[in-house]
């Protein structure tokens, strides 16, 4: 009979220790996280915020942010928020998911290389480079008229898309009446031919002249019309 009943107050200490023991399991474990996660939040407005300050943000709150995507933004730099989901305002439990679009700035492109191009044919290649004409100006040069002699940004140039590509137009060589060259040195002869856009031709020199390392004779002639690009040939004393 004692045994019995040392077996049955064992049992009931066993069972009494094992109901304390799921009591503070359950009061103190089970209960807080079912609490934490049927409570509810409003969502904040986390963005304009750089990715990492978002997320302390939203931990603050008992939410987890996310990365969702990355991608290109006008106007906004890299790493900063640009959108949420859920939209700030809404309720939802603690913990859940927010998930952020992160910006990667803008898009950079190089501008393409255009030179010698008509207006029609650069302006086909700048919109699939995602860049836009800009301003339009002429001038004369040698280029063909109306084709495409420089660009501002220049060729190369990295640039965001959908910048604004300004364009120099050629208007055809200029002509003009060619100074006389006699009585030049050599040197400023030439300086003189580039600045007027032509182009230096042949050169000879002539042993009948005192006139050492001199322009004695030049063709086209002094007075005669050219065009930019046209070539001069000078002779020399030797």
């Amino acid at each position: 009979m004692i045994k019995i009943l040392k077996i049955v107050g064992l049992f009931l200490t066993f069972m009494v220790g094992m109901f304390l023991l799921g009591f503070l399991i359950a009061n103190y474990i089970i209960m807080p996280i079912y609490v934490r996660s049927s409570k509810e939040v409003e969502v904040p407005d986390i963005c304009g915020f750089e990715f990492e300050q978002a997320k302390e943000l939203l931990n603050a709150k008992h939410l987890s942010g996310e990365l969702d995507i990355e991608r290109f933004t006008e106007g906004i730099p890299p790493g900063i928020v640009v959108s949420q989901r859920p939209n700030p305002g809404r309720i939802v439990k603690q913990g859940k998911k927010i998930y952020l679009t992160v910006s990667k700035g803008e898009e950079s492109v190089r501008v393409p290389y255009i030179i010698g191009l008509d207006i029609n044919q650069a302006n086909n290649i700048l919109a699939s480079s995602g860049l836009f004409l800009g301003e339009i100006s002429n001038r004369h040069s040698p280029s063909k008229e109306n084709t495409v002699i420089s660009t501002n940004p220049s060729a190369e140039s990295i640039v965001p898309r959908g910048s604004r590509i300004n364009l120099v137009l050629s208007r055809g060589p200029l002509t003009f009446n060619i100074p006389d060259l006699t009585g030049f040195s050599l040197e400023n002869a030439k300086r003189k031919i580039a600045r007027l856009g032509l182009e230096l031709g042949d050169i000879t020199y002539t042993t009948n002249s005192p006139m050492c390392n001199t322009v004695i004779l030049q063709s086209p002639i002094a007075g005669e019309e050219v065009k930019q690009g046209d070539k001069v040939n000078l002779i020399l004393g030797e």
